[in-house]
């Protein structure tokens, strides 16, 4: 259901020009990873993992099409005083609490940030 709801999402949005994505479906896990070009030139590469029905890991690099780092949600523990551990986000100033992300958050985000 979540892929599908991807992918309706992926090909409704004003801002993506491009996306290669890949959904690896195992016995009670998906992967789903790849990147995506937005029509301002910034890139996002992303990877999700969920096992038994729950988001497990994630990360979403938006860098400028430069390379220069926009954004970075992730759940790595490695902030463990930071209130919402493990979720943070990185920026050129620094890091940040956030929520838990999936892609579809994501993109919505950047939506708004691009147009």
């Amino acid at each position: 259901m979540y892929c599908l709801e991807l992918e309706q999402l992926l090909a409704e949005s004003p801002i993506i020009l491009s996306t290669d994505m890949k959904i690896e479906d195992g016995d009670d896990t998906i992967k789903i990873f790849g990147q995506m070009l937005f029509v301002d030139g910034s890139l996002l590469y992303f990877f999700e993992y969920h096992a038994l029905g729950e988001l497990r890991k994630y990360r979403f690099h938006w860098q400028t099409r430069d390379g220069d780092l926009i954004a970075r949600w992730d759940n790595a523990p490695h902030f463990t005083s930071m209130r919402t551990f493990p979720d943070h986000k990185h920026t050129p100033i620094g890091t940040l609490p956030s929520k838990q992300r999936r892609l579809c958050d994501v993109t919505g985000e950047i939506e708004q940030e691009i147009l």
